[in-house]
């Protein structure tokens, strides 16, 4: 073997590369094997094998006497701290759990026994503190939590996942990167109101997220990513919740960097209202709700942040995709097309290097008008 392939920081380069283009099962296959070539490769290996689960069944499966029948896991009462270790030693290197339904024709009429799961977590407090420290290993874990809803509408899905998200945000508390997609229960947007570590927030939870969460959300001092789904937001709600300023004058998202929000053009107005006036935005992303509506009604937003990000914004895509089939009247549409003056508002946004435009009616846009967009955003390098 090359004495090269011995050096971590080229041996994980390799691994990430084989981790980005190799399918799944073949490749952790592969990681395994390279776990077991020599001491060098072992960790590094591992690290890539457990870095995403689909399930939590390998991490719980580490300590004996686990079994699972349909979705409740029975955990043994008496767990030993050699056993305890040796899970925290493997959950340190996962990054990434993808909780899943087993079937999508129904939700557990009641919540699996997810307290059960928490039980090797919550015994860290009975280990030694050189033990329980290595629990904030956990952090940053990432965590994608996906439910399928169900068909009868009898059980909010979210409820199942609420204790184990309550588990997490206790024992992990140096948690720095969630992601949720699917259905919620209210408590569990309590408990993320709770996680004012996070620097990326990434909530896919459609009407499950109130203006209430998004005000506490706000205050978070270290968020720098947020991305968040607010179709069916009310913006006199949102506007109400949320205060121009924080209880002691602090500003809200002091440190968010970048934003992609889904809404409709009122709520991101009250959105962008709330950052500081010189703002540290680098990246925006801003995307309609799928109801038709005439362009113009993104000037007002799109004023906002223009004058909040105009000495740092870089990055900027707006996606306006209107569901036609909702369109009041086929015979007089809105206005659906961008114009230079529905984008003249950005002009003050100097810095701009990127700038994407996708709409369900391509842009009216001469050629004059794109050179216009050029001497507006002089350092652009990507204009689509």
């Amino acid at each position: 073997m090359h004495q090269v392939l011995l050096i971590d920081e080229i041996l994980r380069n390799i691994f990430a590369q084989i981790n980005n283009v190799a399918l799944r099962p073949p490749h952790l296959r592969n990681f395994a094997s390279c776990a077991r070539v020599c001491k060098a490769w072992k960790d590094p290996a591992l690290d890539f094998l457990w870095e995403s689960l689909g399930t939590m069944d390998p991490l719980l499966y580490l300590i004996p006497g686990v079994t699972r029948v349909g979705d409740a896991y029975t955990i043994p009462d008496a767990i030993s701290p050699n056993d305890i270790s040796n899970f925290i030693s493997y959950a340190a290197r996962v990054r990434e759990v993808c909780h899943r339904p087993r079937t999508t024709s129904s939700f557990p009429a009641s919540p699996p026994r997810a307290s059960s799961c928490t039980t090797p977590t919550s015994a860290i407090s009975s280990l030694p503190p050189s033990t329980s420290r290595r629990a904030s290993a956990l952090s940053p874990l990432r965590l994608a939590s996906s439910t399928a809803p169900s068909p009868g509408g009898a059980t909010h899905p979210g409820e199942a996942l609420y204790l184990y998200m309550d588990a997490v945000a206790r024992i992990a508390t140096g948690l720095e990167f969630l992601r949720i997609r699917g259905r919620v229960c209210e408590r569990m947007t309590e408990t993320i109101s709770t996680l004012t570590g996070l620097r990326t927030l990434s909530l896919c939870i459609g009407s499950d997220i109130s203006p209430r969460t998004i005000a506490a959300i706000a205050s978070f001092p270290r968020l720098e990513e947020l991305r968040v789904h607010l179709d069916g937001m009310d913006a006199d709600a949102l506007d109400e919740a949320l205060p121009l300023s924080g209880p002691a004058g602090q500003p809200r998202f002091p440190a968010l960097h970048t934003l992609h929000v889904r809404s409709s053009p009122q709520v991101a107005e009250v959105l962008l209202a709330r950052l500081a006036p010189r703002s540290g935005l680098r990246a925006v992303r801003l995307e309609s709700d799928f109801k038709p509506r005439v362009v113009d009604a993104w000037t007002p937003a799109l004023a906002l942040l223009a004058d909040k990000a105009a000495d740092t914004l870089a990055d900027l895509s707006i996606e306006c995709l209107t569901n036609f089939c909702e369109v009041p009247d086929h015979a007089f549409p809105p206005k659906l097309h961008f114009t230079l003056a529905t984008l003249a508002p950005l002009a003050k946004l100097t810095r701009l290097r990127k700038f994407h435009l996708d709409a369900s009616v391509p842009a009216d846009l001469t050629d004059a008008d794109v050179a216009a967009l050029a001497t507006w955003w002089p350092a652009i390098e990507d204009l689509g």
